[in-house]
């Protein structure tokens, strides 16, 4: 399924689980997905689960995979998904700086991405 599809899907049930919330007088403002569980959440989860099924582990080459799949062949590097462990970045490679990544590199999730990935699951489980 497209990715762009599935994440309309996705909002589109959202929006109906609020309805249906708000006319039962229930609190909804934890239902709605803010922007950066909506533009990241996705990829946070599947990197999350790669790293359940894996065993906690996995490689920089697998994350391509993943982002390929979600994005398009032309995926080469998203350096912007990357960053310090304690950075606002959703994932970290331990490789000394400067040191040309390779597809080998064992990478993680940073406690943002592991966040993202969460609040994305919990809100899929709502909307379904």
């Amino acid at each position: 399924m497209d990715a762009k599809f599935e994440h309309g899907l996705a909002l589109i049930r959202q929006g109906l689980a609020i309805l249906e919330k708000s006319s039962k007088g229930e609190p909804v403002g934890s239902m709605v997905m803010s922007p950066r569980v909506a533009k990241l959440g996705r990829i946070a989860h599947l990197h999350l689960k790669a790293l359940e099924d894996g065993g906690g582990h996995m490689t920089l080459g697998q994350s391509r995979e993943i982002r390929r799949h979600q994005w398009g062949p032309e995926v080469r590097s998203t350096a912007n998904l990357f960053g310090a462990k304690d950075s606002g970045a959703i994932l970290y490679r331990r490789a000394p700086a400067g040191q040309r990544p390779k597809d080998t590199d064992p990478i993680r999730l940073t406690k943002e991405g592991e966040s993202l990935a969460k609040e994305y699951r919990r809100l899929q489980e709502h909307a379904a």
